[in-house]
């Protein structure tokens, strides 16, 4: 379909039916009639692998046998699509649902209006309706951003000229990384103000568990040392404490409620981050 290039869809689903069937039934909905759905299921302890290939045939189900992590099994996803000749690929979290049905459609008129355009976002909603992102300026390490990273658009050349998410990131800060690195290579970031979907923000994530309070703190520094040289020591500063401040109020809360165990779990794994992140470098994987 010379007028309607393949996107590929490609989300990643950890022991999250439940989210999961809610998304891929939203995107069941498009009136785009060339795309395709990809889920990578990332070592599923429960029946979700299952219940996902029973229910949604019509989708591709990826199943690692082991756990790969957020970046890594995206990745995983994200070869699967290039591999079957996909002109986009639709990164998109498996807690989000309410697509405009004409969402591609709008996307793809976005990117055939400037070649330099490599990713394109848009309107995101929380699941009561509160708008999360609308099209405002975010700062973030002190660089702007104008799309969500819950779920965006990326042109197939962009991944063949500057790679895939960053694995030793693992989770956390690899999706503005992926946009820096994007906008070196000399592309734009768009967004389309015209179309939208819901996410549940943290949906997946518990904000007590390891992977929050570890590879998010370990990260903060992590990814302040690659790009070093982006920001100003005072930006780095205020990057750092205002980074921070979620997983202090965790803390705090752990306390004022006399969660000992939980108090205990979270200061080990903030402290482990925080002992990583600092001392040891950001090693960029060698390619074998």
């Amino acid at each position: 379909m010379k007028d309607y290039p393949l996107v590929f869809i490609v989300m990643r689903n950890r022991n999250a039916f439940s989210l999961t069937s809610q998304c891929l039934r939203s995107l069941r909905q498009l009136t785009y009639p060339n795309y395709h759905i990809l889920v990578v299921d990332d070592g599923s302890i429960d029946n979700s692998p299952k219940m996902l290939k029973k229910t949604f045939p019509y989708v591709t189900l990826i199943k690692n046998g082991k756990y790969l992590g957020y970046c890594k099994g995206l990745n995983l996803g994200i070869r699967e699509a290039l591999k079957n000749n996909a002109e986009y690929v639709f990164i998109v979290n498996n807690d989000t649902k309410d697509f405009s049905v004409n969402y591609l459609e709008e996307v793809v008129k976005t990117f055939n209006k400037d070649n330099k355009v490599g990713l394109v976002g848009s309107k995101v909603f929380n699941f009561d309706g509160k708008r999360i992102w609308g099209g405002e300026n975010h700062r973030k390490f002190g660089v702007d951003m104008n799309t969500p990273t819950s779920g965006f658009v990326v042109k197939k050349e962009v991944f063949k000229k500057i790679g895939l998410l960053d694995e030793v990131l693992f989770r956390f800060f690899e999706d503005l990384d992926f946009i820096i690195r994007l906008r070196k290579a000399d592309y734009k970031t768009a967004f389309v103000p015209t179309v939208s979907f819901a996410h549940l923000v943290g949906g997946t994530t518990t904000r007590l568990g390891f992977v929050y309070n570890y590879y998010r703190i370990r990260n903060i520094f992590w990814f302040l040392k690659k790009h070093s040289a982006d920001s100003s020591l005072k930006c780095k500063i205020r990057s750092i404490r205002q980074l921070m401040q979620t997983h202090i109020y965790i803390v705090l809360r752990c306390c004022k409620h006399g969660k000992m165990k939980d108090l205990i779990k979270v200061v080990a794994f903030v402290f482990c981050g925080l002992i990583i992140g600092i001392f040891l470098p950001y090693r960029k994987k060698t390619k074998k």
